[in-house]
């Protein structure tokens, strides 16, 4: 098989850096960026031929990785909220315990 070219195997390696920063987004809670990075590398993988070259296994090998690194931290990232939305809900039935019965009356109002 012929070699890859350079320009090939650069996109590849764009694709990895393009996870470091996204690894460092979330690291850092910049969320809105995300959406556009995550743009980014839609539109270069769509210019990636289906089955890549020899040459890119070591930047695939990396964006993988990251992407594992990504991953794991968005799901302690979702369990952390969720474990604080459950304490909030608790929260607001208890206290909604406490609270004294609102009475519901009809009224007509007559001065029509």
């Amino acid at each position: 098989m012929a070699s890859a070219g350079r320009g090939l195997i650069a996109a590849y390696e764009r694709l990895a850096d393009l996870g470091e920063r996204e690894l460092e987004l979330v690291r850092t809670a910049q969320h809105q960026a995300l959406e556009q990075l995550g743009a980014e590398r839609e539109a270069l993988i769509a210019t990636l031929p289906t089955h890549p070259p020899a040459e890119a296994r070591a930047a695939l090998l990396r964006a993988a990785a990251l992407q594992e690194q990504t991953e794991g931290l968005l799901s302690g990232m979702v369990a952390i909220s969720r474990q604080q939305l459950v304490r909030l809900e608790r929260g607001r039935q208890v206290a909604g315990a406490y609270a004294p019965p609102v009475a519901h009356s009809r009224r007509l109002d007559s001065s029509a």
